[in-house]
């Protein structure tokens, strides 16, 4: 976890546009949490899905979505994306949107299962551009007594398919956790079975995946952090290519460096399609006694091959984390945002943003996403390209009504 910084940084308010604005709703004081977010490019509109506990009482947590326009304007109300047992909890959902299809699909962590012996499970669920459900929930892990957590999902335009990757817990505890895969077509159905992405050492954890197409290659590249050296540098993060066809291209390969006692965690990627290679950021550790956590980056081929050396991309001594990442095509630049700690003790966790050009450096400085309202603990951003214009849309887990409200989740448009 992150803790409070020694020192602030004097905050460089650019890049925002217009005011942050409240996403979740539901009862008054139930927490709306841990938000994700895919641009539909059809109807230029944004879907927001987070884990929301309006009805935790009663039914536990659930996945709900809002969609919301180009400018920032919510389009019709909340709307409950999960089901299944009436005493669930569904949590940390991801979402793709699919063009060819016009419709999203949402993937989170589902409890439903629990009472026959397992514990979580990876579902899905097909959502229309207006928000309507397609189908029904779509179980996508499938093993007895497995715990599969932190789902992620990338659409794949060639095959109008999808890949789901999660953390699992089939092979725990003679091998620690691993990243398994599932494709899933664009009607829901599962193509072929769960498959094995990360290796490496027997008793190693791989965790918090992410992962991004390419359609230069027609393939994918998983990301995670790996705990195969953990005896002696702890977690690094390491990727994998895939083909559409779900076999592994080459073997796992390590993207970060660093300190060989030091953290590198919760990696995030972007594919940039005019310079056919991936941007992958995770939160790094290697200079933490000094300057805190800081986010770290790493440019990668199409091929799997770094292009050039780990570089730094946030600018202050606070501790930096939970980053996510997207590239905007219009002017070929990438958005990263992130937990910031700089004003920690007047103003709580903050989200910042940082711009950076396809070659990894940093277009102007760090800039706080967060209005001036925002005077509590802001968490577990996400962003999303527009691109049909040089903006994103990023939304988090905002605390600025906990007393009253419970955790929100909330937004704010920014121009790369």
């Amino acid at each position: 976890a992150l803790a409070p910084a020694a020192g602030a940084a004097a905050e460089v308010p650019r890049g925002v546009v217009g005011a942050d604005f409240r996403v979740g709703g539901g009862s008054a004081a139930t927490d709306d949490l841990r938000p994700a977010v895919a641009w539909n490019q059809a109807d230029d509109q944004y879907l927001v899905v987070w884990q929301d506990e309006r009805l935790a009482s009663t039914r536990g947590a659930d996945i709900y979505g809002q969609r919301v326009t180009a400018a920032g304007a919510p389009l019709g109300a909340n709307f409950r994306i999960s089901g299944g047992s009436a005493i669930n909890s569904d949590r940390d959902p991801a979402v793709a949107w699919n063009q060819t299809s016009r419709e999203y699909l949402v993937v989170w962590e589902d409890l439903r299962n629990e009472g026959a012996g397992k514990g979580y499970d990876i579902y899905g669920q097909r959502v229309g551009p207006n928000g309507a459900l397609l189908g029904t929930n779509i179980r996508i892990t499938g093993v007895a007594h497995a715990t599969s957590y932190a789902p992620a999902v990338a659409w794949n335009q060639t095959s109008n398919q999808y890949l789901v990757v999660w953390h699992d817990g089939r092979s725990y505890p003679t091998r620690g956790y691993d990243i398994y895969g599932q494709r899933v077509s664009a009607a829901g159905a599962l193509l072929g079975g769960n498959f094995r992405v990360s290796g490496g050492s027997a008793t190693g954890d791989d965790l918090h995946p992410a992962v991004s197409w390419n359609p230069a290659n027609n393939q994918y590249l998983v990301v995670w952090h790996d705990g195969r050296s953990y005896a002696s540098r702890r977690y690094d993060v390491y990727g994998q290519r895939v083909s559409a066809a779900g076999a592994l291209l080459g073997g796992n390969f390590r993207v970060s460096g660093g300190s060989a006692t030091r953290d590198d965690v919760r990696p995030a990627v972007a594919w940039n399609q005019k310079n056919e290679q991936y941007l992958v950021v995770w939160e790094d550790w290697r200079d933490s006694s000094i300057r805190g956590t800081d986010l770290y980056g790493q440019r990668v081929s199409a091929g799997g091959v770094a292009l050039g050396s780990n570089f730094r991309i946030g600018d202050s001594i606070a501790d930096e984390g939970y980053p996510a990442v997207a590239w905007s095509p219009a002017k070929n630049r990438y958005l990263v945002v992130w937990v910031d700690g700089r004003l920690v003790a007047a103003r709580g966790w903050e989200i910042y943003g940082q711009v950076l050009a396809a070659d990894g450096t940093r277009v102007g400085g760090a800039f706080r996403v967060v209005g001036p309202a925002a005077q509590a603990d802001e968490w577990h951003p996400a962003v999303a390209a527009n691109g049909s214009s040089s903006e994103y849309l990023v939304v988090w887990e905002d605390g600025r009504s906990e007393g009253s409200l419970g955790s929100d989740v909330y937004g704010r448009r920014v121009a790369g």
